[in-house]
């Protein structure tokens, strides 16, 4: 597994990451394997952030993308 942590650009169809375009390529979704929420600083007053994660099967390797407030990003290619 390699930690990535770049933007990237996501088509969503019915909800969910349907293709993803990374290093100049667009790989197609082959399989939502998993999907969770990470919140950080829920315990401080002035709130943190809350990361929408998904495992995808794409392009014949295994990701971890997530979408902040801000953008999505690649987080971990896991081979």
């Amino acid at each position: 597994m390699r930690r990535v942590n770049q933007p990237i650009s996501v088509q969503v169809q019915d909800s969910r990451p349907a293709r993803i375009s990374w290093n100049d390529e667009v790989l197609q979704v082959e399989e939502l394997i998993k999907c969770w929420v990470h919140q950080t600083g829920w315990w401080n007053p002035e709130g943190g952030e809350r990361r929408i994660y998904y495992r995808l099967k794409v392009g014949g390797s295994v990701v971890d993308i997530y979408r902040s407030e801000e953008a999505w990003k690649i987080a971990r290619v896991i081979d």
